[in-house]
């Protein structure tokens, strides 16, 4: 159903994150640990950090934001999330 290119990759995290919240009645952070593993589970996220690609995707759902799988700070012992920091 999903390919490997970033826009179908990106909608699959979207749809696995609406599962996630339904599966956990709408508990918010019960969802974000289901969304991990999720993540986990699935091979295509093996060079990402599953923690932090989760809470990502939380991010964009919430502010509306194109969700980004090139981000330096998703890969696995890549540079913390900031909103201030430089380019």
């Amino acid at each position: 159903m999903f390919g490997d290119d970033n826009r179908s990759v990106a909608a699959y995290l979207m749809q696995a994150e609406r599962y996630a919240i339904d599966k956990c009645r709408f508990d918010q952070n019960a969802a974000l640990h289901e969304l991990v593993r999720i993540i986990d589970c699935d091979r295509r996220f093996d060079h990402l950090d599953s923690q932090r690609l989760a809470e990502q995707v939380v991010r964009c759902r919430h502010n509306g934001a194109v969700l980004d799988l090139d981000a330096p700070e998703l890969r696995v012992g890549g540079a913390a999330y900031s909103p201030l920091r430089r380019i």
